[in-house]
């Protein structure tokens, strides 16, 4: 995974920013062609940090996710620099069933993953800082099922103790507690070693959002077997704004956690994050009291993926689901609640007939030039 370890701390958070930058930019060209008015795409551009932001410091913020990475890989690298030799850091993957879903009726459990991931943590007696990612599927189950979601967790781990980390690796893959049908080790456990500017990566890694989607294909070495392929090739702007939408009405420290010792990095991270937030500028600032939630199923109601259910959370999320009720039924109350299946399904029957999805030519990674003055232009105005 980090087989060349970028020295410079600048090659760093250029690698960051171009990887922020492009998830951006394929969220503002949907917007472009999609059918919404100028307020609406305001608000959607604030969600994302653009030209604004939200009272909340939300998970799908761009300009914020970059400065919690950044503030997360100076800490960590400070806090390797001044710990004792004996000390040893690993990176933890984590993924199972549990936090699979659809992107057609994406339900992701942020609660049921966070505590399956701290129990398996804290059995392993090491501090840990942990941040959830959601990562697309983009070929599965596929046709007229769509696309899967798949809600994980990376962590950076340390301990003064011997450590097997291979024992505990393997004991996790044997356990039927941690199971993950699609072809993907459960879990993943590498050492971080003291190489100038490995801490700083892995860093950037764990709080990144991803430009690249993953293909399921058959493993060669292993008959029988799939595995899971990284590509951006394919990775639709539709797609993308689908995980901004979920992440949109989710608070960015609700998938940031620490175990033991970790709690004091993640606490560290949240106030400069905070200060940060507090002092930037805003053309347009979304309140706490604005229904998100609502917001997207008007757009949704309007666009080619109108066929899409509305996002729904086991844990994480900050506000109730709650929809509007038809003007006509007058008789019953204003709001509803989104958990009955009949609102759902009267929600899906209502919905306007699909059209084609808008699509935009994807930016080609070896226009490297033209790449480095975006994310500069980017990175000056954040």
């Amino acid at each position: 995974m980090f087989d060349k370890i970028p020295l410079s701390p600048n090659d760093l958070q250029r690698r960051s920013r171009e990887s922020f930058y492009l998830y951006q930019k394929k969220i503002r060209d949907w917007f472009k062609l999609s059918k919404v008015n100028d307020e609406e795409r305001s608000v959607a551009l604030a969600l994302l940090g653009v030209r604004g932001h939200a009272d909340r410091i939300l998970w799908s913020d761009i300009p914020a996710r970059y400065k919690a990475s950044r503030a997360l890989a100076s800490y960590m690298a400070r806090h390797q620099a001044t710990s004792p030799a004996t000390r040893t850091y690993y990176l933890m993957t984590f993924i199972d069933d549990c936090g699979t879903t659809s992107d057609r009726a994406p339900n992701l459990a942020i609660e049921p993953v966070t505590q399956k991931v701290r129990r398996a943590v804290s059995s392993l007696g090491v501090d840990a800082i942990v941040m959830l990612e959601v990562h697309p599927l983009m070929n599965y189950p596929g046709g007229k099922n769509g696309r899967s979601l798949l809600l994980h967790a990376h962590a950076i781990a340390w301990t003064d103790e011997p450590f097997d980390h291979r024992g505990a690796e393997a004991a996790f893959n044997a356990s039927p507690a941690w199971t993950c049908s699609l072809g993907a080790k459960p879990v993943d456990i590498r050492p971080i070693d003291r190489t100038p500017g490995h801490m700083e990566r892995v860093a950037h890694y764990l709080a990144k959002q991803t430009p690249s989607v993953k293909n399921l294909m058959p493993s060669h070495s292993k008959p029988g077997r799939f595995m899971m392929m990284d590509t951006i090739k394919g990775y639709r702007d539709g797609l993308a704004c689908r995980i901004f939408e979920g992440q949109s009405q989710v608070e960015l420290m609700s998938v940031l956690f620490g175990v033991g010792e970790g709690s004091v990095v993640r606490q560290a991270v949240r106030a400069e994050l905070k200060q940060w937030h507090v002092a930037r500028p805003s053309d347009v600032l979304i309140p706490k009291t604005r229904d998100v939630w609502a917001f997207w199923l008007s757009i949704r109601q309007r666009d080619s993926r109108s066929m899409y259910l509305p996002y729904r959370f086991v844990g994480g999320a900050y506000a109730p689901i709650a929809i509007m009720m038809p003007p006509q039924a007058t008789s019953k109350p204003a709001i509803a609640s989104v958990c009955l299946p009949s609102a759902l399904r009267q929600l899906a029957k209502s919905s306007a007939t699909p059209t084609r999805s808008p699509r935009t030519r994807l930016m080609r990674l070896t226009e490297r030039q033209a790449l480095k003055r975006k994310t500069k232009e980017f990175t000056d105005t954040h």
